[in-house]
């Protein structure tokens, strides 16, 4: 039962991943979207930004939680004998890679959100 658990863990965690990218590049597509027909469609997009910052927060709540299920059972439940200690050091550079493209993205999300928070609902940006 705890491998069941531990494998659904990790696929939770994979989705949160997917989940966190994927209202990142939302965010970024209607603001970019917006901005290119004037700001014609502010309060719409006021509220996209809104719930996909709610979004990013639940996938990160998950991947950081999904994450220590995941280490702590990693060497029981994943460890790949034939891979030997070099996934180790595959783990450490996908980690580095997907922790630059997370962080960025939640930088970029969080300015655009704090834009958009402060932004009048109709009309062009004064």
């Amino acid at each position: 039962m705890t491998a069941i658990l531990v494998m659904l863990s990790n696929y939770f965690h994979d989705l949160a991943v997917g989940l966190l990218f994927s209202a990142m590049l939302l965010t970024w597509w209607v603001d970019q979207a917006n901005s290119a027909l004037s700001h014609a469609h502010t309060a719409l997009v006021k509220q996209v930004v809104e719930r996909m910052r709610k979004v990013a927060w639940a996938a990160w709540a998950w991947i950081i939680i999904g994450g220590v299920i995941r280490t702590v059972n990693y060497y029981e439940y994943e460890w790949l004998p034939a891979a030997g200690r070099g996934q180790v050091a595959a783990l450490v550079v996908k980690h580095i890679l997907l922790a630059a493209i997370a962080i960025s993205g939640a930088v970029l999300q969080s300015r655009i959100s704090r834009r958009y928070r402060n932004r009048p609902d109709h009309g062009k940006e004064a």
